[in-house]
């Protein structure tokens, strides 16, 4: 209790509370003209909310004009990006295809050489026993049974 400066606390309250309400007043004093007055006043008045209507509706007519082409750029880009990895994706699958078809004609040529040896082989063994049979009637590889 003996610490309490109640006079200084008073005064500081009052003085506190007389900047607020100048503040207030300052702050909302554009808004509080009066319109009952002298016609130069009230056209003045309505003349400055004309002009920051139209300055809002310009500003919301660039902002929606801006966003526009914004929106239609990035529809573009994304367009272009689709297409880009379309066509990506249509010559990795031609070059795969190209591969696959070498890569199918490479075994079928080893198969069809191999095949061929086979054949080849297989006849000369025919011959050489028909050969052997022919001067020994012999059956030396034990084909006639």
């Amino acid at each position: 209790m003996s610490w309490e400066t109640t006079d200084q606390h008073w005064h500081n309250e009052k003085r506190r509370n007389v900047m607020q309400q100048r503040e207030h007043m300052r702050y909302h004093s554009a808004w509080s003209k009066a319109f009952y007055g002298a016609p130069a006043e009230k056209e003045s008045y309505r003349k400055h909310f004309r002009e920051v209507l139209k300055q809002q509706m310009t500003d919301y007519d660039t902002s929606k004009r801006q966003m526009f082409r914004e929106n239609t750029m990035e529809s573009k880009q994304a367009i272009d990006l689709d297409r880009k990895t379309l066509r990506n994706d249509a010559e990795d699958t031609m070059k795969k295809r190209a591969y696959l078809n070498q890569f199918r004609d490479s075994n079928k040529r080893f198969m069809e050489e191999r095949w061929e040896r086979k054949r080849i082989l297989r006849m000369q063994e025919q011959n050489i026993d028909s050969e052997r049979l022919r001067y020994n009637p012999i059956n030396w590889s034990c084909t006639l049974k």
